[in-house]
């Protein structure tokens, strides 16, 4: 399984720029520890998962709510009070052997301050959400309780914010754009990922 993370912003020119600048702080080891949590703990136990033949892909997108945007959300069983959960359906079929898939989770708390406890969280759910609907043998009040066992400590361990580095984000070793108004032109530039969140961040 690979895990990949992406992030989006408010839908306005600027919303890569914004993205990039209120994303999660928390460290990508985060998300693959729940992975492997609920892999080990529960799917593998129902053989699910488990062709060698596949090589699965998940990406992971986190949106931030927004009340004047995200009016129709999917009717997913882990949604709450603003906070959406939309896996797609299926895996797509990749060159034969791959296979991809996205979960968004778009909420209020996705920001920069969320910590590494309620990621964790949501994270799971994400998984969890995808889960229930792929597969009749995969059990939400299961799931539910299933989370209980989560290592909260080693959780926590990671430093937070953590380092650049240690996000590992999609378009980390890419460029974004940004776009302003300049008199009657609108001018698009486009901005090294790295260089401008450690520069609005430190390193």
């Amino acid at each position: 399984m690979k895990l990949s993370r992406l992030t989006n912003g408010a839908m306005d020119f600027n919303s890569n720029y914004q993205a990039l600048i209120h994303r999660p702080r928390v460290s990508f080891m985060i998300s693959e520890y729940v992975w492997k949590y609920i892999y080990e703990k529960y799917l593998l136990k129902l053989r699910l998962m488990s062709e060698e033949k596949y090589n699965y892909h998940i990406f992971l997108s986190f949106n931030k709510y927004n009340p004047n945007i995200h009016k129709f959300m999917f009717n997913s069983a882990y949604n709450h009070e603003k906070c959406f959960f939309w896996p797609e359906p299926k895996f797509r079929t990749v060159n034969v052997t791959d296979k991809w898939l996205t979960i968004s989770l778009t909420a209020e708390c996705i920001d920069e301050n969320i910590i590494p406890a309620l990621y964790a969280s949501l994270v799971y759910d994400m998984f969890c959400s995808l889960l229930i609907i792929l597969y009749k043998k995969v059990k939400k009040e299961e799931l539910d309780n299933l989370k209980a066992g989560l290592d909260y400590e080693y959780i926590n361990s990671f430093p937070f914010p953590a380092p650049f580095e240690e996000q590992k984000y999609l378009t980390d070793d890419g460029v974004i754009s940004m776009t302003h108004d300049s008199g009657k032109k609108r001018i698009t530039k486009l901005l090294n990922v790295k260089e401008e969140y450690l520069k609005h961040w430190g390193g």
